[in-house]
């Protein structure tokens, strides 16, 4: 299986003071109903720096996560040594694992863990401050006096 060919690393474990070290996370814009046709955010954000590129996908597919990466490559100022993802299938695979040797960069994934839904009666995006997740309303329902 591909998936344990590539190692796990938690937040503690990265090198938070190099830079090329990146966090990948992709979006889609579905507005809920993910049937249909409806672009995505490939999101690449440096740990150390906090810099952050993104570009639209018009799939998850794995060839097209891998073009998108091409572009997201050219865009950052400094070497990229590492990414790092969640384990969809979109980034666990062999088109992005051979991306990645290619190009001598190291690839690691994140622990498996269950999908968390935030409360219906909360609108604040805990998950991550990713650049079009910033967008959401920051604010909590309050109950009139």
């Amino acid at each position: 299986m591909l998936a344990s060919s590539i190692p796990m690393k938690t937040w503690h474990e990265w090198d938070h003071t190099r830079p090329g070290f990146l966090q990948l996370d992709l979006v889609g814009h579905e507005g809920g109903d993910n049937n249909g046709a409806f672009f995505y955010t490939l999101d690449a954000t440096d740990v150390a720096t906090g810099w952050t590129e993104a570009i639209t996908v018009r799939s998850k597919g794995e060839r097209i996560v891998s073009a998108g990466l091409d572009q997201l490559w050219l865009r950052f100022p400094f070497h990229i040594a590492g990414i790092h993802s969640d384990n969809g299938s979109e980034f666990i695979n062999h088109h992005l694992t051979r991306w990645c040797h290619t190009r001598s960069i190291t690839i690691t994934r994140g622990r498996a863990a269950p999908r968390q839904r935030p409360s219906p009666h909360r609108t604040k995006e805990l998950v991550s401050r990713t650049p079009n997740r910033r967008l959401l309303p920051l604010r909590h329902p309050t109950r009139a006096p």
